[in-house]
């Protein structure tokens, strides 16, 4: 399990760099409500897919990234 570099801060950088893409294309469009759709319908898919995913660690990792979730963010550092 890696959790230096970024991994400190955030458990799904990945993740992030896709909502980051996907909402700077909304706002390229200048259109506030395609920015808000693409915003929600990317937040959900992947709060739903983190959690799976940490199901998943949790069970075959154990206490080590029960640990690691204690001390990281999910997707958004100081948010979520």
């Amino acid at each position: 399990m890696v959790s230096d570099g970024i991994y400190r801060r955030v458990r799904h950088p990945g993740y992030l760099g896709d909502i980051a893409l996907f909402v700077g294309s909304g706002i390229a469009t200048s259109n506030v409500i395609t920015t808000v759709l693409i915003l929600g319908m990317m937040l959900t898919a992947y709060v739903r897919r983190t959690a799976a995913e940490e199901r998943m660690l949790t069970d075959q990792l154990g206490k080590e990234y029960s640990d690691f979730k204690a001390k990281t963010w999910k997707l958004i550092p100081f948010v979520f």
